[in-house]
């Protein structure tokens, strides 16, 4: 049969090669069939043997050899399923939704008898056996299996679940590597980076973080509380892969180690150490701020030390200077706790009222004695009384003006004391356009402030004690309901010239039996240290700006009066205790030294200050009305209409 089928090869090939050379020696094939006695060239042996040879190649390797049906099968299972690239997203979208659907359950890393770990789903029995193998995302490697001769197909084999299957002591146990029990197919082994993240997202699954901290208590010798700490899992023995060695060999697999989560209620946690902030530096400030602190000759190693003291009265007092920040404006203007309680405002807005008449004809010579950012105060005679009043108008638009204005009505109408500023009423006004503003009507007096006195006289020991005593009294009064002015300076304080001195404008006055604050307020020489410093306040905050006052009297003026600067930086950071002047009496010097304490819980109180002998001595009024007459009489006849 062989040679026959030789035979006709090498004819076939002998006819084909005769037309191929009719081809090649002639340019048109239609002339070589239409000139068939042509002469064609002459072949030897050898050529047509080389012809024939390849022929019978090419006709071998076009005939296919069938295979046997069993080695079909084992290759067509070593060969790895194609899967189209949407068929393999639609898997890893059904692989994360089976993960997110399980986070109440627990998983297992078990490992196999071949050396890997498989991720499976605790039965909650106890028994590893029964716990159900959870997929995991493939390995992008490929991995080598070979299969049995009584091996079933991937696409028919059973759902997979973990089971003991023991093979027959006749049959070798295959290598680690390779799979030889088809009945039970087993997943790819994952990357452990792959396994972490699915347990990610599992509440009941401790993080790496957490095992990290477990196993450092370990080390540091911490014994755990719990029986069911968590242990690490451990490489076997020698001993251990000896008995499992022997056991293969006889055909029986070795039981897998499980290691059980553990069950911890409160996880460990190490504190975590605050984020160092960006610290500032001198240079940091504004070139005009800058000139100012070195014209004033300040410490530099104190500038250091202090630099967020620095920044904040920098920004307190130059705000233009600074670039505008929304959200620090927004803080520093709000307050967390209100100035006055409900009841307070409630019982200003009730003294508030409208006039029946035109207020025109309410206040007859008004002439301008003051202004401020709060208003503007006007001299005028009462229609009604025929007595001279001073009237505080203040705009009354906005909701902040509005619970201001009811505040401070509240607490000046609700004091009934003579260091204190008499209320008589109060009118809600409104203009031709509808723009309202409120009109408190108070006691005249006849003189002046404070600040115009210690700019106009030198008063002496005796005197300036007098002028203390008064206004702690006043003091004690606002104390006594825990109601601190926030506002006391020497621009505050009126002196009549009968020698009465009595505290005026209650603007930032705050009820402190709702808790301290924290916003820095007031003016600038007459701040306390906390307040700049951002510290809770109260009502000793009061007591620093009155020992200002009283060095006032002493120095003529506010102290470091050359910059505001300064002298809040001094206040803040060394006090100032050391301006106290040498021409103040031992007894004086004692007093200023209670009240100019930097430590607000160690500054004294007003009944302690009002117990000094410095106050209690015998004949310190005598005198002080010619002294107010002299000082104000050019006022006086001014304001004589």
């Amino acid at each position: 049969m062989n040679d026959n089928k030789l035979t006709k090869l090498k004819i076939s090939m002998s006819s084909s090669a005769d037309i191929k050379n009719q081809e090649g020696h002639t340019p048109n094939r239609i002339t070589n069939r239409t000139n068939p006695s042509q002469s064609k060239p002459e072949r030897d042996s050898s050529d047509e043997e080389c012809d024939n040879n390849k022929k019978l190649v090419k006709s071998q390797k076009q005939t296919k050899i069938e295979k046997p049906e069993s080695v079909k099968k084992q290759q067509a299972a070593r060969r790895p399923q194609e899967k189209s690239p949407m068929a393999v997203r639609n898997e890893h979208h059904k692989m994360k939704m089976s993960h997110r659907k399980s986070k109440s359950e627990k998983l297992l890393v078990v490992p196999t008898t071949s050396g890997d770990k498989v991720l499976r789903k605790d039965s909650g029995d106890g028994d590893v056996e029964n716990n159900v193998e959870v997929n995991a995302r493939p390995n992008k490697r490929k991995v080598k299996r070979t299969l049995s001769k009584g091996s079933i197909d991937k696409e028919k084999s059973p759902p997979k679940v973990a089971t003991k299957t023991p093979t027959p002591k006749n049959k070798k146990p295959p290598p680690k590597n390779e799979i030889s029990n088809s009945s039970e197919e087993k997943i790819p082994r994952p990357k452990r980076t792959e396994s972490l993240k699915h347990l990610k997202n599992d509440e009941s699954q401790p993080s790496k973080k957490k095992l990290d901290n477990h196993s450092r208590t370990k080390t540091a010798g911490k014994k755990p509380s719990d029986k069911n700490e968590s242990q690490e899992m451990k490489p076997l023995d020698s001993e251990e892969l000896d008995v499992n060695l022997k056991s293969q060999e006889n055909g029986i697999y070795p039981k897998p180690q499980v290691h059980p989560i553990p069950k911890t209620t409160t996880p460990i946690k190490i504190p975590r150490q605050p984020t160092p902030k960006s610290k500032k530096t001198f240079k940091d400030l504004p070139d005009s701020i800058k000139r100012k602190c070195i014209s004033l000759k300040l410490d530099k190693d104190l500038m250091e030390q202090n630099i967020d003291v620095l920044f904040r009265i920098s920004h307190f007092l130059y705000k233009n200077a600074f670039p505008k920040n929304p959200s620090h404006a927004k803080s520093s203007k709000t307050e967390s706790k209100p100035y006055a309680t409900p009841e307070i405002l409630n019982y200003g807005k009730s003294v508030l009222k409208v006039p029946t008449k035109n207020p025109k004809k309410l206040f007859k010579n008004d002439t301008l004695a003051g202004s401020g950012g709060y208003g503007k105060v006007y001299m005028a005679k009462d229609t009604t009384t025929k007595e001279r009043v001073a009237v505080k108008k203040v705009p009354h638009t906005t909701d902040k003006q509005k619970y201001n204005n009811y505040s401070e009505i509240g607490f000046v109408a609700s004091c009934d004391h003579p260091n204190i500023v008499k209320f008589y009423e109060a009118y809600l006004i409104a203009d031709k356009k509808g723009v309202e503003e409120v009109w408190m009507v108070f006691q005249y007096l006849h003189g002046g402030t404070l600040a115009e006195a210690a700019r106009a006289f030198k008063f002496i020991d005796r005197h300036i004690a007098y002028i203390a005593r008064e206004i702690c009294r006043a003091l004690k009064f606002l104390h006594d309901k825990e109601w601190a002015h926030r506002d006391l300076k020497s621009s505050n304080i009126m002196m009549d010239i009968t020698g009465v001195i009595k505290l005026i404008d209650f603007g930032l006055c705050a009820d402190m039996s709702e808790g301290e604050r924290t916003k820095m307020l007031g003016s600038s020489f007459w701040i306390p240290p906390e307040m700049i410093k951002r510290e809770p306040h109260s009502l000793s905050a009061d007591i620093w700006s009155l020992g200002v006052c009283v060095l006032e009297l002493y120095l003529m003026g506010p102290p470091h009066s050359v910059s505001s600067l300064k002298c809040m930086f001094c206040a803040a950071t060394v006090g100032l205790a050391d301006v106290i002047p040498e021409r103040a009496s031992k007894h004086a010097k004692s007093w200023l030294r209670m009240c100019l304490v930097v430590d607000p819980t160690k500054r004294a109180s007003i009944d302690t200050l009002l117990e000094h002998p410095w106050l209690n001595q015998n004949g310190i009024e005598e005198g002080i009305s010619d002294i107010f007459k002299s000082i104000f009489l050019n006022n006086t006849l001014s304001s004589i209409v």
